[in-house]
């Protein structure tokens, strides 16, 4: 218990006043939530791993939303949010992290993505220029939400969600959806072992990246979260009960990195700051 909480104080140090805030643009990624077949597994994982606090409402028929916050000063900034995956309609069983946009209009972009092939996993709801928000799956399997907001920012720094990477099954499919749905263009690069990444941008603002999934993987988006020492966070991950599955000294786009799949089986990205 004592190494537990030396571990803790010792993150919360390293966070001290680094973490910031910026402005996002519309189209670009505002939030990032989870959707978890356990929440008070996910609560635990990443309490423990990031030393995010949490706060729960309860919302009637939508069920309970937690939101994962850090101190940093004296500020405190919501980092991510988590909700059960048996409060949202349709799809299979599968949790998953889902990148949220902001966009001008929930209803319009919500009924393009459907027209486009998507399906809905949360109806349109909420107050149009508040905080309206939808769940879709789009046509390769990706889930994302739709978030509807006069004001969009995010935080950055140790323990915040910086990136969100797609890996797609089918990366032409997704591309297409893409840019036909959010107007996002594309930007190939070429990976350490020449496979093909991109970097889709929007109005000049890089939104987030895609490279093609693995063998027998599926469709997700990963949150790429900064974290202040690699290997200790690793280590401190696997002990919590997650498993590696690549670490890369050099990636294109994070540097020194690690992918890892949560102790439900959803996979993470830690980032080097």
């Amino acid at each position: 218990m004592a190494g537990s909480r030396t571990s803790v104080e010792t993150t919360k140090r390293m966070l001290g006043g680094a973490v910031t805030e910026v402005d996002v643009p519309t189209g670009g990624v505002v939030w990032s939530e989870y959707a978890a077949t356990d929440v008070e597994a996910a609560r635990h994982f990443y309490s423990q791993l990031f030393c995010w606090e949490w706060r729960a409402k309860h919302f009637g028929k939508e069920g309970a939303y937690t939101t994962f916050f850090v101190r940093s000063g004296n500020r405190t900034f919501d980092v991510a949010g988590l909700l059960c995956l048996s409060d949202l309609d349709g799809g299979d069983a599968r949790g998953c992290w889902m990148p949220v946009m902001k966009v001008h209009s929930v209803d319009s972009v919500t009924a393009k993505s459907c027209e486009l092939g998507a399906s809905m996993l949360a109806p349109p709801a909420g107050f149009a220029g508040l905080d309206r928000h939808s769940i879709l799956a789009g046509p390769s399997g990706i889930r994302y939400a739709l978030f509807d907001a006069r004001e969009g920012r995010v935080c950055r720094g140790p323990a915040c969600v910086r990136w969100s990477e797609l890996r797609a099954t089918d990366p032409a499919k997704t591309a297409l959806f893409a840019w036909q749905a959010f107007g996002w263009q594309v930007e190939s690069i070429r990976d350490q072992d020449w496979s093909l990444r991109v970097t889709f941008r929007h109005e000049g603002h890089s939104i987030l990246s895609m490279c093609k999934a693995g063998p027998g993987e599926i469709s997700r988006c990963l949150p790429c979260i900064e974290v202040p020492d690699l290997d200790v966070s690793v280590l401190k991950a696997v002990a919590l009960g997650a498993s590696v599955l690549e670490r890369r000294e050099d990636d294109p786009i994070h540097g020194r990195c690690a992918r890892l799949n949560d102790p439900l089986g959803e996979p993470i990205m830690l980032v080097a700051s």
